[in-house]
């Protein structure tokens, strides 16, 4: 079957026709970053076809001149698993494929893939991780921004897999394999660079690929389950800057690199027992100033014969909630 020729409004592709295609004339595309690709999940799609009688969804396929080949940009399971059937039963032998216009250069190959994938939501965010550094390096002039909205995801998604590729290649390859969540690199190469920036002599000694390899030990060795608790990092080190504790940031990082079984989880306990003196003393000075503020507040609206706003209002029952919990359970001691 021929269809007219039209261009696509969001992407500018140029289709060129749906036809039947020899699965033998299709070759994949060595841009894809979609995840290794299951005996499995092919065998599930192959018995599928077998059930239906054919392919139903059509693959997505510009030709190329020099290889004389069509290169897939949708649907590799799907011609993978009618491939396997052709071998036995001829029926299979030719698919249905929408053909757009070629050759594609690297970039514009890229892109067309992530609209296709990332519009259909197959691709992990490992994938999609994986396909932006390859377009990254192609354009390396475009912001976030621009980037993001060259392929139709948000800002947010840009920066999240610059994080992700800067991991060392074997953790990025596990994500790939789905022997690791890629959270835990993403999370953990966030909240380090936040330690960098408010500690930077003490990353001075050591380097962010060993660093990672280390604290994703414990995550192997199943220490932490929660890629979330990486957030502590972050948590621990403002807190000692706030009370100018450097030394003791420095001491608990050093603990959780060197020593395995010391956690993120057990770094924050170990920093809050630290500075339980400094957080009971700053407590009372906090509640002298407040109840300082109240007792202002209250003159006021003596003096003035004001009502209480709206926002002081809820803000006040809240803390007299807060109070009577920590009243009761002082009474329970």
């Amino acid at each position: 079957m021929q269809i007219k020729e039209r261009k696509n409004e969001k992407s500018g592709l140029e289709f060129k026709g749906l036809k039947k295609i020899d699965v033998n004339e299709i070759v994949p595309n060595k841009l894809n970053p979609r995840e290794n690709i299951s005996k499995r999940e092919v065998a599930d799609i192959r018995e599928s076809i077998k059930e239906i009688g054919g392919i139903l969804v059509p693959l997505v396929v510009y030709w190329d001149e020099k290889r004389r080949k069509y290169v897939l940009l949708d649907g590799e399971r799907r011609w993978r698993a009618s491939a396997q059937l052709a071998k036995k039963d001829e029926k299979y032998r030719e698919v249905p494929a929408n053909i757009i216009s070629g050759p594609l250069g690297n970039e514009e190959n890229i892109r067309t893939m992530f609209n296709i994938h990332t519009q259909r939501k197959e691709w992990s965010t490992v994938a999609v991780a994986v396909a932006m550094g390859r377009l990254m390096r192609f354009d390396r002039k475009s912001t976030d921004t621009e980037l993001a909205r060259k392929i139709h995801v948000p800002p947010q998604a840009v920066r999240e897999a610059r994080l992700f590729l800067r991991a060392p290649s074997e953790l990025r390859e596990r994500c790939l394999k789905g022997d690791l969540d890629e959270y835990y690199l993403i999370i953990l190469a966030r909240n380090l660079d936040v330690c960098r920036r408010l500690y930077p002599r003490l990353f001075e000694k050591y380097q962010f690929d060993d660093l990672v390899a280390r604290f994703i030990k414990k995550v192997d060795d199943g220490l932490m389950i929660r890629y979330k608790d990486f957030n502590f990092l972050a948590q621990i080190a403002r807190k000692c800057m706030h009370y100018d504790e450097e030394e003791l940031f420095v001491e608990t990082f050093e603990k959780m690199v060197n020593e395995n079984d010391f956690t993120p989880g057990d770094a924050v306990k170990y920093v809050d027992m630290k500075l339980s003196y400094k957080v009971d003393s700053l407590f009372t000075v906090t509640c002298k100033d407040f109840l300082s503020s109240i007792k202002n507040f209250s003159e006021r609206l003596t003096h003035e014969q004001e009502e209480v706003p709206a926002p002081a209002q809820e803000l006040l029952a809240k803390i007299h909630e807060e109070l009577d919990r920590l009243l009761q359970k002082m009474k329970e001691k």
